[in-house]
């Protein structure tokens, strides 16, 4: 078993995960508002399938995953 230190940015992988999330972010979505935009979109895109579909079917859809 490897000790590290209590806090080690460098070793610790999801470090690692987030600079490589930060760099697309910044890379693909140059203010807040593009990825605000964004995600809303999506949620109300997840909303219209969901509600449009049904709940029902949608707990249907969940319980086969």
């Amino acid at each position: 078993m490897l000790f590290l230190p209590p806090y080690s940015p460098d070793l610790n992988p999801i470090e690692l995960v987030w600079k490589d999330l930060k760099r697309w972010v910044n890379t693909y979505y140059h203010s807040c508002y593009t990825l605000e935009l964004r995600m809303s979109s999506i949620i109300w895109f997840l909303r219209v399938i969901i509600l449009g579909i049904g709940l029902i079917s949608f707990m249907t859809y969940l319980r086969k995953v």
